[in-house]
């Protein structure tokens, strides 16, 4: 099989695109594991030296979707926050991305790998030149919402909420199940989240209340 080499940028992006949407192809069907970089080939029809001249590894093709999925993510909070206008609050941020993720189970399950997987395979000059573009992103956010909080507040509280919406993923499907309600993550993030993003006078008493519905669930 003979490929043409990609000559100018939007040859070069498509291609880049396809090896991204083979990656996440396959990674839907995998059980474990991440899919080689010769099966992304093989499934997107390219040549395993054609991928290397885009990606370092499969970690760096995985590190790249996985961005793609914060994008994606941030994409449906945005159109959530947009379609009420009467109030822009950061709950309906985390329903729009816990609703994306239950309808993208493989999504959670890729970044429940980045760092313990993915990350400590590569250069950290790699990792930050991936996540600089949600950097922009989420600057944007705080920009164009107003939120109450200075961008490298709004950066962490971003993070730890994903952080809480994957810990409280991994506890419902530990057990072998593929996939979990809504209504199950919110139980488990919803506490905490409010303590998040409300100001510190707020916080106390949903402490309290977050930690009997945690014992209870043990």
């Amino acid at each position: 099989m003979v490929i043409k080499k990609a000559r100018n940028s939007a040859q070069k992006t498509a291609r880049k695109k396809s090896i991204l949407d083979s990656a996440e192809d396959l990674l839907k069907s995998s059980v474990s594991g991440l899919p080689t970089v010769i099966e992304i080939a093989n499934n997107c029809k390219l040549g395993k030296g054609t991928v290397y001249l885009y990606f370092q590894s499969k970690e760096h093709i995985f590190l790249e979707l996985s961005e793609q999925f914060w994008f994606q993510t941030l994409d449906k909070i945005d159109q959530a926050f947009k379609n009420r206008t009467d109030v822009v609050s950061p709950f309906l941020g985390l329903e729009a991305m816990i609703q994306y993720w239950i309808d993208n189970p493989h999504i959670p399950k890729l970044l429940l790998m980045r760092d313990v997987v993915i990350c400590p395979k590569l250069d950290a000059d790699i990792i930050s030149q991936v996540e600089m573009k949600r950097t922009v992103l989420l600057n944007d956010f705080v920009d164009t919402y107003h939120f109450d909080t200075k961008v490298e507040q709004f950066h962490h509280k971003v993070q730890s909420s994903v952080q809480l919406i994957l810990y409280s993923w991994q506890q419902v499907t530990q057990y072998g199940r593929l996939s979990a309600s809504k209504q199950e993550i919110m139980q488990l993030v919803s506490p905490l989240f409010v303590s998040l993003w409300q100001p510190k006078s707020k916080r106390s008493s949903n402490m309290q209340s977050f930690k009997r519905l945690w014992n209870s669930l043990f």
